[in-house]
């Protein structure tokens, strides 16, 4: 240990932003019910401006008081904390907790008896008195559409859900888990030390994740202590839709978070030209079928002047996938996905130009050829010319701009 911390058993560390009654009742029940031995308590204020502040001040002059002029995020407020802090144990809390009796000491006993722990987390109630969810699984991708599209609420019992949540578990025995929410976390200073402070990359959200994640890689165990009880009143304001500003953070911090750990990104970040292909071949797909849909339209205007009719659109579908299977092969062949990145400015362009005019022409062939082939002549040989003239010059400007 590169400090002395003989004098402090317990460094408490609370961020706030605007949570002047939710500070103000979790110092109440840490004054109720203080762990046994020498402790400290670390309030840090983001610039809150409900005078959250002032009230610890005045309430708890006890209690040691860092302002922020701007908001750290959650993670830079704890950082601060750990930085400020003695302690040979640090508990991260929300303001939102109200400790119970003898749950600090539990706590803290705990991870004197099991050395190998790095960060405990106590169980959490409601404010109903249930049990609430505060372990996880890591998330997957699937994870992560049940969590935040309508499909979590169409099957709430799925086998995606229960896990992740680890529903078929009672929560009444201690256990080792993948993360824990960071609302009520004591880390061991030694593990801090070699693991390190929370990634301030996460402004909000998993930045709880992370760090239990990165223990894990070092070998430090992630434990939920039954024994030790605190209630959470858990405003889980990332819940409101995929698009209200906080699900929003939320998933740009999923995001960085698999960007960080996940081994497919990072091949892909070794082999650019890799990611540059896939994204021009994503950037193609929705030219080729943006196309399609803007020819029909066209053709659609034009009903009048041509004989036979223009059929609904649904009808076109299954022809569609033969067209975009169709256009990207021919894409393929004409060298469109060789070379990204090689060519700028002018030449790109003129570049581009050229290659996709040849992969139309192509696809114009084999795209007509094989209307003349279908029992059903659904297939608007008008429609096709119509989308093979647009397809050239958009799909150039829709590469170019990239």
């Amino acid at each position: 240990m590169t400090r002395a911390f003989e004098e402090i058993t317990l460094s408490i560390i609370l961020v706030v932003y605007n949570t002047r009654d939710d500070i103000v009742n979790c110092l109440e029940t840490l004054h109720r019910f203080p762990a046994p031995f020498p402790t400290e308590i670390l309030v840090i204020d983001n610039a809150s401006s409900d005078d959250s502040a002032e009230a610890v001040r005045a309430m708890f002059p006890h209690v040691r008081l860092l302002v922020n002029e701007q908001n750290l995020g959650y993670s830079g407020g704890v950082n601060q904390g750990i930085r400020a802090a003695n302690g040979e144990f640090l508990l991260v809390l929300n303001p939102d907790i109200s400790v119970h009796e003898g749950s600090l000491e539990t706590l803290v006993r705990y991870m004197q008896a099991h050395p190998a722990v790095g960060i405990a987390g106590s169980k959490l109630l409601n404010p109903d008195g249930t049990v609430q969810l505060s372990t996880r699984r890591f998330y997957t991708f699937r994870t992560f559409l049940y969590r935040r599209t309508p499909l979590g609420k169409l099957f709430p019992k799925s086998r995606v859900l229960r896990d992740h949540l680890m529903l078929d578990w009672d929560h009444e025995d201690n256990r080792d888990v993948d993360w824990m929410i960071g609302a009520c976390m004591l880390v061991r200073r030694r593990a801090v030390e070699e693991v390190g402070h929370m990634d301030e990359r996460f402004f909000l959200y998993f930045e709880d994740v992370d760090w239990c994640y990165r223990m894990q890689q070092h070998g430090w165990r992630v434990v939920y202590v039954a024994d030790s009880v605190m209630s959470h009143l858990h405003r889980r304001e990332s819940a409101g839709g995929l698009w209200n500003r906080r699900a929003l953070m939320h998933l740009a911090s999923m995001i960085r978070f698999y960007d960080k750990w996940s081994l497919i990104v990072y091949r892909l970040k070794r082999r650019r030209s890799i990611l540059r292909a896939l994204i021009s071949l994503l950037t193609d797909v929705a030219v080729i079928n943006g196309t399609f849909v803007l020819a029909y339209v066209i053709r659609v205007m034009l009903g009048a002047v041509f004989t036979k009719p223009v059929f609904d659109f649904g009808s076109y579908l299954p022809f569609l996938g033969f067209i975009n299977i169709t256009i990207l092969l021919s894409l393929f062949a004409v060298g469109s996905y060789r070379d990204l990145g090689r060519l700028t400015g002018a030449n790109l362009l003129t570049d581009t130009l050229m290659r996709s005019v040849r992969a139309a022409g192509i696809g114009y062939l084999v795209v007509t050829a094989a209307t003349f082939l279908t029992q059903t002549q659904i297939y608007s040989r008008v429609l096709v010319t119509i989308f093979i003239l647009l397809l050239a010059p958009l799909h150039t400007a829709g590469r170019y701009l990239l």
